[in-house]
């Protein structure tokens, strides 16, 4: 009889060799969505399924598994996507293996390819366990990271969720091309930039965003990219580092410039003010003063 089980449930603790390791989380906005990070040399993966979609790319090394009764493998730079209830198994190659995974629900993958149609429809469905695609592969290593070590920033998050399960369905689902065409949505582009920038303190879901915009979450991003030629997060982000600057350059504090700037804390806004001008906050205020 098939084991249906969850992750977690799935790792044998008895089974975990001396350098073998495991980090599990929960991620509960996205319908609870289980999360794995795990390095195997010695532990195997008995046969089993999950009811949830499997999602994941290896990082290093090599594994090997057993998928629809065919021997496979995924090596590192590969993703994978596995259906709900598809019988597999799991153990590593010589040098053992490094990944990170993701356990979505139905309803999620569902809730997605209906954003990317705007139509009610039946849960995506994909038959190709190993998929040699950078793009895919990259996006879900942003994804995962961002829900393992990433603040709590809700835009981020679910922009790339969308990013990670629209082009994977849209690649490799058996879900028909969106309905619609791309059109001018200058008004509402417009509108959305002078939400971001009056509230630039505040923490909004791409759900909140794509209700004010009255379209959905999926055709949000790609209206705002075609109008703007960023993306909503690099758009968010430009205008919080200009918000750092305007209150550094008026002698503000770092810690009240970050919580007004939206950051979870000034360790964050240091690490994005870096990743964008090349220099930490306090090297900025330095220049300020020569």
């Amino acid at each position: 009889m098939t084991q249906v089980k969850p992750q977690n449930r799935t790792i044998d603790a008895g089974r975990l060799g001396r350098r073998d390791w495991t980090r599990f989380w929960i991620a509960g906005e996205y319908d609870g969505m289980e999360c794995l990070h795990a390095g195997f040399t010695e532990h195997h993966y008995g046969l089993h399924a999950h009811d949830t979609y499997i999602f994941g790319c290896v990082l290093r090394g090599t594994e090997h598994y057993r998928y629809r009764g065919s021997e496979t493998a995924l090596t590192a730079g590969q993703a994978c996507i596995i259906d709900p209830g598809t019988l597999h198994d799991g153990r590593p190659g010589r040098d053992g293996y490094v990944y990170r995974m993701m356990y979505p629900s139905e309803g999620l993958l569902r809730a997605v390819a209906q954003d990317m149609t705007e139509k009610n429809l039946a849960t995506p469905h994909f038959d190709r366990p190993v998929i040699d695609d950078p793009e895919l592969t990259a996006r879900i290593v942003r994804l995962h990271t961002l829900l393992e070590n990433g603040p709590p920033d809700r835009l981020a998050r679910d922009s790339a969720m969308m990013d990670v399960f629209s082009l994977a369905i849209g690649r490799y689902g058996d879900v028909p091309p969106p309905p619609w065409r791309d059109g001018r949505e200058t008004g509402i582009v417009r509108r959305i930039r002078e939400r971001i920038d009056d509230t630039i303190e505040d923490n909004p879901g791409l759900d909140e965003l794509a209700r004010e915009a009255g379209m959905s979450r999926y055709r949000l991003l790609r209206c705002f990219r075609r109008e703007t030629g960023m993306t909503l997060q690099a758009y968010r982000t430009m205008r919080r580092i200009a918000r750092v600057k305007e209150m550094l350059r008026r002698g503000c504090r770092l810690a009240e410039t970050a919580a007004s700037s939206g950051f979870h804390d000034q360790a964050h806004m240091t690490r994005v003010f870096r990743a964008a001008t090349g220099m930490t906050p306090g090297t900025y205020i330095r220049a300020l003063g020569s």
